[in-house]
């Protein structure tokens, strides 16, 4: 969906805009952003190796009630931060 946006549609609908930069975390009008900005951090990432099992979840993820989504959101926080915890204390 978020390549049918990026590649396809001249005017993607406001609700599909909003949908998809709360997934990312971001603002919409960063979206919108025509200047591309890539931090550190970004260029860190590379998204070539998602496999197809996790676009699913994520389609059906934006697929949920904002409210929903939130709740998920900060469940997944707290997974990501325990791992992170866990690597720590690894080290």
């Amino acid at each position: 969906m978020i390549n049918h946006y990026e590649t396809q549609a001249v005017q993607p609908p406001i609700d599909k805009i909003e949908a998809i930069a709360e997934a990312l975390g971001i603002k919409p009008s960063q979206l919108l952003d025509q200047s591309p900005k890539v931090t550190d951090r970004d260029a860190a990432i590379d998204l070539t190796g998602i496999d197809p099992r996790s676009v699913k979840k994520l389609k059906d993820i934006l697929s949920l009630p904002a409210r929903d989504r939130n709740v998920l959101y900060r469940m997944l926080n707290e997974l990501l931060r325990k791992h992170q915890l866990e690597q720590r204390e690894q080290k």
